[in-house]
């Protein structure tokens, strides 16, 4: 009796997991589409806010966290000096979590190499970098990339 009290349970517990997942999903989903509306209104700081929310409940999600770079991005040209820097480096940070996340994602490596060539060194950009991300692009292009690390080196994709 006790093992049929303790297998409901923990299928109850599954089924709240399962549950709780489906429902983060949505929050994620309706954060994101409200992200990329507050965007292409040319309201980035709501936008920022939405793909955050959206990025955390996903974070695995190499789509919310290049819209969240871009959102930054943005957002950082609309600012004071040192708001920017601030936004700058998230930015950065945010294209380099997507590009990790699905490295063959051409928007996410054209962002990439656009901050690299834009940005200078103390905020993560560098000529060295946007020319290994064009490397990389052109692999990618012709189909045989491999894996281009933030710091230039390269290494065979995972399979």
């Amino acid at each position: 009796m006790k093992t049929k009290y303790r297998l409901a349970i923990a299928a109850l517990g599954l089924g709240l997991l399962m549950s709780a997942a489906q429902a983060d999903s949505g929050t994620a989903k309706e954060a994101f589409a409200s992200g990329v509306e507050a965007f292409n209104a040319k309201r980035f700081e709501a936008a920022v806010t939405s793909f955050e929310q959206a990025s955390a409940t996903v974070p695995q999600s190499a789509e919310y966290q290049h819209w969240l770079g871009r959102a930054y991005g943005r957002l950082a040209e609309q600012s004071s000096w040192l708001r920017a820097t601030e936004l700058a480096r998230k930015s950065c940070a945010a294209f380099e979590r997507a590009h990790a996340l699905d490295p063959n994602d051409v928007g996410t490596v054209e962002d990439l190499i656009e901050y690299y060539t834009e940005a200078p060194a103390f905020l993560g950009g560098g000529s060295d970098k946007a020319a290994a991300m064009k490397r990389y692009l052109e692999q990618l292009q012709q189909g045989a990339a491999q894996t281009v690390s933030v710091d230039g080196t390269t290494a065979l994709p995972a399979r």
